[in-house]
């Protein structure tokens, strides 16, 4: 995230401008470190409350809490596919974790916070991150639009062959 920051900051300095661009780009990774703290706030939760801690997870409750962990997991992967929608298929390498997450909100609503549920959060921001990093490097590769094209033609020749039988 200080990276990130200081990206905007060095963009801003040299080119005098402004851009959401590298918001956009690192607005994934950064829900998906915010969801590491926000699962150890809430595993915490009980001992926060008892100390007279004011973390988020204690001030909205257990419920809010779990809602707001599904959603730090999940709309990261929404982006990914806006962006594969809007870029190219490289951008869907990172949507490979989506069985990781699925499984961790499983975890995360069924209240399993001491369950390495923290840990295992930071391992799959880790491969969504890399995967993102490879996506980044290969973006000039394979427009979707093109992908599109040839996934309809082949499905359209499968359905003519089937009612042709």
């Amino acid at each position: 995230m200080v990276l990130g920051c200081l990206w905007c900051v060095g963009l801003v300095c040299q080119t005098g401008k402004l851009s959401l661009l590298p918001i956009w780009r690192a607005l994934p990774l950064v829900l998906h470190t915010v969801a590491i703290l926000h699962a150890n706030n809430t595993r915490d939760i009980n001992n926060d409350l008892n100390a007279g801690g004011r973390t988020l997870a204690a001030v909205v409750g257990l419920d809010a809490s779990v809602w707001l962990y599904k959603a730090l997991v999940i709309v990261p992967y929404g982006l990914a596919m806006v962006r594969v929608l809007m870029t190219n298929l490289w951008y869907a390498l990172p949507l490979i974790t989506m069985p990781i997450a699925k499984g961790l909100v499983k975890r995360f609503e069924g209240r399993h916070f001491k369950s390495g549920v923290v840990e295992d959060t930071a391992k799959m921001q880790l491969l969504f991150g890399a995967l993102t990093c490879i996506a980044e490097a290969n973006k000039p590769m394979i427009p979707l639009h093109a992908v599109v094209i040839v996934v309809m033609k082949q499905m359209a020749e499968r359905m003519v062959e089937k009612q042709q039988q």
